[in-house]
């Protein structure tokens, strides 16, 4: 396990007060990220690469201290990460982008699971757009 994190160890950030030292938060950081690993092939990896990532999914919830710059808590029901830490660049099939506009899916639920034909992932079916003559 490395000795630092740049976040945690930033001297310029403020110590978050009483409730676990940094070390603790850095040993918190790195089990946890031991366990987020993406398996490269996956549609979840294929994802991450397009930038479809945790930090931007409407049912993200960033914890709070120095931990919440890159840890948050999954609220989504039919995510299996559900109520669980997951890393802001972490992923899943589930995930609802947080700008995404129109009327819920009935396709899938709004459940926005990533090979839906009518929402393509984000829940929402999109707004139609209006042409230009």
């Amino acid at each position: 396990m490395p000795d630092k994190t740049p976040i945690i160890d930033d001297p310029n950030r403020p110590d978050w007060g009483a409730g676990m030292t940094s070390e603790e938060r850095r040993a918190s950081h790195w089990r946890w990220a031991a366990k987020t690993k993406l398996k490269s092939g996956t549609m979840e990896y294929e994802m991450y690469e397009k930038g479809l990532q945790c930090g931007g999914c409407a049912f993200y919830i960033a914890l709070t201290s120095d931990l919440g710059m890159d840890w948050g808590v999954c609220a989504h029901e039919k995510s299996p990460h559900d109520g669980t830490a997951v890393f802001e660049h972490h992923t899943c099939l589930h995930l609802t982008a947080r700008e995404e506009k129109g009327e819920e899916c009935a396709a899938c639920d709004g459940c926005g699971t990533i090979d839906c034909p009518t929402c393509l992932g984000t829940g929402k079916v999109p707004e139609e757009k209006e042409e230009k003559p």
